[in-house]
């Protein structure tokens, strides 16, 4: 649906008007609080190209998320014939009973596991520098359905190892490390195991510059149990200490196009295969986000860490810190993440107010060699 787009009588669109912010705070505010249960669309800006700081507004709604029925102001509405009508009784209660039957799964554009809120990956403590860019890309599966608590497989350690070797998560923290030191060599650690219990495994790989502590850019993978109290979790972090540099588009880009496939493709049916053996996977739900959000310290806006101009003209230059997308998985071209992955991008950059966002090497699938 389009907010700001007059209609003639007959709902034919007739011209493009706008709405100003307050009145897309006010609606968000009402989608907010009037809908019982609590649930809200994704309300995306689109400005104008004028100089009126008006926006349209795109309200996106996935039907198969969306928890059925939702009440309004003490009723439920149905559509009939081109018009709202109240619904019955009966209506009433075959839609509460279909209801009690279905799962709502996330809907698109309201990923949740960000990396500041989420088992961020770098653990805050005295002297320890966060990283000024976070990349995560995370997914899920539900293990049972009883609640009992899963536990990962001994030997987990050596075989996310062995499959981490199959992605090309190594050639990618090689290239960026290159970037980061002006092609200068730098210490590269292999695999090692940051930390191992019964739910949870950490292993990372790392870059810097000689003998520093802190500096370069490190990935960071886990798998752990327990989500949901009975879920698997597969999240993959690749973290950056910029010290002024600022990453071209195509750097990030070429990240997420190697993330995903790893934790998607490679560890999540690792991981499922290791704790239930070997199971048929539906396509995951798989999350991606950027931060720059650092606890205790001034968060500096994502522009400070990524050049984001090669991706269009920007008609709203207020800063923001952070963003995330669940991927469509139904544009998957059989293992091929690239469609939903620049899909995910397009929306990012339409609510960083780009409101024609094009981005290079659109074809890029291939991993690095």
């Amino acid at each position: 649906m389009l907010v700001g787009v007059a209609e003639e009588p007959k709902t034919v669109p007739s011209e493009v008007v706008g709405v100003t912010r307050k009145e897309k705070e006010s609606l968000v505010n009402q989608l907010a609080t009037k809908f019982d249960p609590p649930w809200s669309p994704e309300v995306v800006e689109v400005p104008l190209d004028d100089e009126s700081e008006k926006v349209v507004l795109v309200i996106r709604i996935n039907r198969d998320t969306v928890p059925a029925p939702i009440v309004l102001d003490g009723s439920i509405l149905v559509r009939l014939d081109a018009r709202n009508v109240h619904a019955s009784r009966a209506m009433m209660a075959a839609m509460l009973t279909q209801a009690t039957d279905t799962v709502v799964g996330p809907r698109l554009g309201h990923a949740t596991r960000r990396p500041d809120t989420h088992r961020t990956p770098v653990p805050h403590g005295s002297g320890v520098q966060q990283p000024d860019l976070v990349l995560r890309t995370i997914t899920s599966f539900q293990l049972r359905s009883n609640g009992r608590r899963s536990r990962l497989a001994a030997g987990m350690p050596g075989r996310i190892t062995a499959a981490l070797e199959r992605t090309q998560l190594g050639p990618l923290i090689n290239m960026l490390s290159l970037y980061l030191q002006g092609g200068q060599s730098s210490v590269i650690t292999p695999w090692q195991i940051a930390g191992s219990t019964s739910s949870n495994v950490v292993l990372e790989r790392s870059a810097h510059a000689g003998q520093a502590e802190q500096g370069g850019a490190r990935l960071l993978c886990r798998i752990g149990t327990g989500v949901g109290s009975s879920g698997l979790e597969v999240c993959c972090d690749l973290v950056f200490w910029l010290d002024g540099t600022i990453l071209p588009w195509s750097h990030v880009q070429q990240s997420f196009l190697e993330m995903v496939p790893a934790v998607a493709n490679v560890l999540l049916p690792e991981a499922v295969s290791a704790v239930v053996g070997n199971v048929t996977l539906p396509p995951p739900v798989v999350e991606i986000h950027l931060s720059t959000h650092r606890l205790g310290e001034q968060d500096p806006p994502i522009e400070n860490a990524i050049d984001i101009t090669s991706i269009g003209a920007r008609e709203d230059t207020r800063p923001f810190y952070d963003t995330g997308e669940i991927l469509d998985e139904t544009l998957m071209n059989g293992l091929d993440w690239a469609p939903a992955i620049f899909d995910a991008f397009t929306i990012m950059a339409m609510d960083w107010g780009y409101p024609s966002p094009v981005f290079p090497d659109q074809e890029l699938s291939s991993p690095l060699r």
